[in-house]
């Protein structure tokens, strides 16, 4: 799929679409770069914290099977 065709999903995330719109501006401010640079903390944050959610549950499991195993 190429970058005409991506432009025009519908689905294509707002982040995307930010982009492509400085993009089209003939200069980046520092605005845009700390705007990006926001994006990009807040993108990481939802991650690790899905991370930090799946190792949880997942710790969580493994105490309740060490513990059915001993009884």
């Amino acid at each position: 799929m190429d970058f005409e065709n991506k432009a025009k999903n519908p689905a294509l995330n707002n982040s995307e679409r930010k982009f492509k719109g400085i993009m089209q501006r003939s200069r980046i401010t520092e605005e845009d770069l700390e705007q990006f640079r926001q994006q990009i903390i807040a993108t990481h944050k939802k991650k690790h914290y899905r991370v930090l959610l799946i190792s949880a549950i997942l710790f969580i499991c493994l105490i309740l099977l060490v513990a059915l195993l001993k009884f």
